[in-house]
């Protein structure tokens, strides 16, 4: 079965608005997808956390949490799956 992944971001500021969310773009398979989400959490959070304190690391993500882009796929594919807040803990290095 052939699927299309469609990448869609939403704005954590503005939670399940639909009004607010827009097509990125759409996708043959669930890896380009993916990376294409990857990079927009990487664009909400742009720098290194080199030489950042916990703390700063927790601030730096709590930001992107409320004002961040929220990319997510929708697709018919049960396999594919992106998390955009737990990529950004994991760019942050918060668990």
């Amino acid at each position: 079965m052939e699927y299309t992944y469609k990448v869609v971001v939403g704005e954590h500021n503005h939670y399940r608005d639909d009004a607010e969310a827009s097509v990125d773009n759409i996708y043959k398979d669930c890896m380009a997808a993916e990376a294409a989400c990857r990079k927009i959490v990487e664009n909400s959070l742009p720098g290194s956390v080199e030489g950042m304190s916990i703390r700063e690391r927790e601030e730096r993500l709590k930001g992107y949490m409320m004002f961040g882009d929220d990319p997510f796929i929708v697709t018919k594919d049960p396999t594919c799956r992106f998390s955009a807040s737990s990529y950004a803990r994991s760019l942050c290095r918060v668990s």
